[in-house]
This record gives structure tokens, sequence and C-alpha cells, in this order.
């Protein structure tokens, strides 16, 4: 084959390549896959897209502002983080000694529930953390959390992690640095000031992630989809223009239903002109002058409610009362609703609170749909700042206290530092099936009572004990009460009280009391009383579960 011939056969080769579908369609810009602006041809990093130190920190307090003065926004975030958080995490140590597993949890509790223990300002307790940290992250991005060295912590918002104006861009971006593999090595805090007409930012303080014995001390706690995400970005990022329209659209039916409030009739002529309102003739009662553009003037009538129209000869009076909004104002202002619910995980219906958009199976469904994505913010927060604050608490329990550090050094860190953060749930949508299914499961041995009440978010061990401890002390004083009425000699008539007649406690399904309050009177009453006692219980009135 000459070059000639062989040149003719790549070229036509080429011509079929290029003709191929074989290839995505989608890599092809046209009408409907336009190109898009700001995005590297090449590909690049998250962190391509947040470049902007001003735009990022502009649409933090753009999002700030949006919580504040949207009258949406403001309640759907807060409704999203009770969801989340509800009323706190649950720490259960697992060192496998259980006096120790006690010693540091009534640690723990000390710490977390005292705000002057846990921050730093005073104010705020764990709780308080927990629900700031979800909140923040979602609504700005991301927040940071120091654990200081005297122990407290103290919360820092997105917008005092920045860049020291007089850093290297390679060196910190937006106010962390990192290394070669990505790990993030410090973060930079801009001073805050207590003059709140101050914005500048000229003294930074770095915090390392890290302390000089490797444990991890500042947790960044942040909003990320992408791995190389070094800032989070906002949950309404997608769908801020949404809200923004969303808002305009209300403001302007508002003032739509004003206007057309203003304007009770028309008035038409015979001859099919209109005088239309303010009249230029005095007609329906007293007239008043006013001073018009332009300098001239015009008569206008005083109208009040219940007052009596006489147009006069050819003209005809007609309502005005326009619909507004109108139909299709409230599908669009839903279906809007929607979206913004949807981007921050939460069904219409418990997003506006209004159970009138479903049915009760279409309420369950959203709902456990709900709780998948719930459950991974949870995760996240466990991961970001649960685990990690409490490891840091360990050691400085351990500093404070001679006896945990001991059992620290005997069991080895690793197993010391053994815990589990407990989420909590969310009610019963179904509660009787719910119980129902539980029962089930335990009769059948399908689930351990601890297994079955972490569930539930509840200490099997707390629960255990709290119950023996209150049923303890009523059948102590129902005992008491029954001794102290069958040994009165004023009240012996044959009848001896027992104390399941005092204080029936509660027995389970279909299982009647009667069998063990005559099984407890046949070890504890004479031959000769025992009788009384199944004759009493004969009566209508027998103690039953």
């Amino acid at each position: 084959m000459s070059k000639k011939q062989l040149n003719t056969a790549l070229a036509k080769l080429g011509a079929i390549y290029s003709d191929a579908q074989g290839d995505y369609q989608a890599t092809k810009k046209g009408r409907f896959n336009v190109r898009r602006a700001g995005l590297p041809s090449m590909g690049g990093s998250a962190d391509y897209h947040i470049r902007s130190e001003y735009e990022y920190y502009n649409l933090i307090e753009d999002c700030y502002d949006l919580e504040r003065n949207d009258s949406v926004v403001g309640q759907l975030v807060d409704r999203r983080s009770a969801n989340v958080v509800q009323d706190g995490f649950r720490l259960e140590p697992s060192t496998g000694d259980k006096g120790l597993d006690v010693a540091i949890k009534q640690r723990w509790k000390a710490f977390a529930e005292d705000a002057d223990e846990c921050d730093l300002a005073g104010e705020a307790t764990f709780h308080d953390y927990e629900y700031a940290a979800d909140w923040t992250h979602i609504l700005a991005g991301d927040c940071g959390i120091s654990l200081t060295e005297e122990g407290p912590l103290q919360f820092f918002e997105p917008y005092l992690i920045r860049r020291d104006s007089g850093a290297s861009r390679e060196e910190t971006f937006l106010g962390v640095d990192k290394d070669d593999n990505g790990e993030r090595l410090r973060y930079w805090i801009a001073e805050t000031s207590n003059d709140p007409y101050n914005t500048r930012f000229e003294d930074f303080n770095p915090i390392d992630t890290r302390d000089d014995y490797g444990r991890r001390q500042f947790f960044h706690v942040y909003n990320q989809k992408r791995m190389s995400l070094t800032r989070g970005v906002t949950a309404f990022a997608p769908i801020f223009e949404l809200t923004g329209m969303l808002e305009d659209v209300n403001f302007a039916k508002l003032v739509q239903q004003q206007i057309v409030s203003c304007i009770a009739f028309l008035i038409e002529e015979a001859g099919g002109g209109t005088s239309g309102l303010p009249s230029t003739t005095p007609n329906y009662g007293n007239a008043r002058t006013e001073s018009v553009a332009g300098g001239g003037e015009r008569l206008t009538d005083d109208v009040f409610p219940g007052m009596e129209l006489r147009p006069g000869a050819g003209k005809t009076v007609k309502g005005f009362s326009p619909q507004v909004p109108n139909p299709e104002y409230f599908q669009q202002y839903r279906l809007i609703l929607q979206l913004i619910c949807g981007n921050l995980d939460l069904p219409l219906a418990i997003g506006m609170l209004d159970g009138s958009e479903t049915n009760f199976h279409g309420f369950i469904g959203a709902i456990n749909e709900s709780k998948k994505l719930w459950r991974k913010s949870q995760r996240r927060l466990i991961k970001r700042f649960h685990r990690p604050v409490y490891c840091g608490k360990l050691h400085h329990f351990c500093d404070e206290d001679g006896a945990l550090r001991r059992a620290a050094k005997r069991l080895g860190w690793q197993k010391f530092a053994g815990h589990v953060w407990h989420p909590p749930v969310w009610q019963s949508v179904k509660p009787l099936d719910d119980t129902q299914d539980r029962l089930m499961r335990l009769r059948n041995a399908i689930v351990s009572p601890s297994r079955m009440h972490a569930e539930l978010n509840v200490d099997y061990e707390e629960h255990v004990a709290e119950t023996v401890r209150d049923n303890g002390l009523a059948v102590r004083a129902a005992k008491r009460e029954a001794l102290a009425i069958n040994t009165d000699p004023m009240l012996q008539d044959g009848q001896p009280v027992h104390w399941a007649q005092l204080y029936p406690m509660p027995m389970p399904d279909g299982i009647q009391a009667t069998a063990e309050i005559v099984k407890t009177a046949e070890d504890q009453l004479p031959a000769d009383q025992i009788d009384t006692v199944r004759d009493v219980l004969r009566n209508p009135n027998e103690v039953t579960a």
C-alpha cells in the first residue's frame, strides 16, 4: 500500500470513528447541554470552586442574613437540627470494667452538664455545643470547636477561620493548613473584638489540629460532599436563588392584596366609559379638594362602610373583588417549598408543620426516608465532634485523677478509651405497633434487652436499676402498711389485707395478679387465713393487671 492510499484509509477510518455513537452524549455540548462557566476544563479539586475568599465569606454572611430575615429558612433549619440532635447523644463507656465505666460516665456527666466546666465563656453546656455544631454547619457550611488546655470547649463560627493576609496562598487555604496528603495541620483563627462595629481582622492565632502528644484538640464540623473539600459549603447553595424568589413572590402577593383591598367598586357610564375613583364631581357624600401632580386640584368623595351609593343617571356601580392570590400561586408556592425542604432533608409536612399535605401512610413513608439522612448527619457529628471530644477529655480526666490514670495504664489506652455514642431516636408514629414488635423480638430472643433499649436511646443498666428501686420502694411501703393493718386489734375482722391490694403491681398482658397474691399468702399467712384471702380475691373487685 502506498503512502497516499494509507492516508486515504486513515482519513476514512477517522471519519467513521468521529461519527460513532459509542461515547457519552453528555460530553457533547448542545442546545440542552450548555457550556457552564467557571469550570476547570481539565478537572480540578473541590476547593477550586470556593477559591475566592471574598465570595466564600460573603456567602456565609448571606446565609446568616437569610436565617435572620427570611420567613421560612430560619424555622426550617431549627426544625432540622431539632430532629437530628433532639435531647442530645448518650455516652456509654465500654472499658470492660463496670466500676470504671460508671466512674468515667459520672465524670463526663459533671463536665457536660456544667456550663462553667464545659464552655470557656461559661454559658453553654455540651448539648448546646451539639446543637450549635449541627445548626451552624448546615446553615453556614462549617464551624470549629477547640478543646482548650484548661479543659473547657471554645466555639468558632466559620467567618473566624480565615487566612492571615500576610500568609501565602500556597501555605493556607481559607484559614486551613494541610500537608501533601491532605491532612489538616492547623487552623488560623481571627481574634474577635467586643466592638460589634469592628469587622477588621488583624490578629490571628494558629491552633494545631493535634497537640504535642498527637491528640486531636481542634474539631472541624463541616458539610462535605466531595472528599477533597477543605471547608464546608452551606446546604442552601443549590437553593439560594429559590429562597430569594419565594420571599419576593410572597412580598409581591401581599402588596397586590393590599392594593386591591383599597378599591371597593368601579363605576361604569352608559356610553361605555368609566369615571373611576375618585370622582370628578361630588355625588356620594362629603367631598374634599386635594392637590394633584402638575399643580391642579380634584374633588374626592369620602367613602365609609355601609354608605348608600347613588351614582346618578347612566352610571352603574360594580363591585371590585379580584381573587388574590390566585389558585396557581399556591401550587407554585408548594413546589418551591418542597425543593427547599428536600435540600434540608425535611418532608414538607414536617418543614411546615402541616399534616394536611399527605395522608398517614404517606407521612410515615416520608419520615422513614428522612430518618436515613438524619442518621447520616448524626454519624457525621459523632465522627467529627463527639468521639474526638470524648477522647480529648479522657486525657484531661487522667491528668486530674490518679485512679483513672492508673486504670488507663493498666488496660491500655485503646481499651480504656473504648466507648459508644448512642444517637437520639425519634418518637414512634405508631407506638402500639412498635411496642408489639419489640415484645415479639424479645420473647423470641431476636434481640437482647440491652440492645433493644439502646435502640430507644435508653441505658439498660440505668433502666433496670431505676425499675428495681421504684418497685422496691412501692412494695416496701405497701408491705409495711399491710402489716400495720393486719396487726391492728381494732381492724381484725377475719379478712387480712394483702400488700398487693394496697399497691397492685402492673402485670404482663393476659396474666392476672390473683394467682401471685394467693401464692404469696400461702407462704406468709397462717393456714386458717388463706381461705379468707381466696374469698376476698373472688369478689368482682379482684386485682388484675
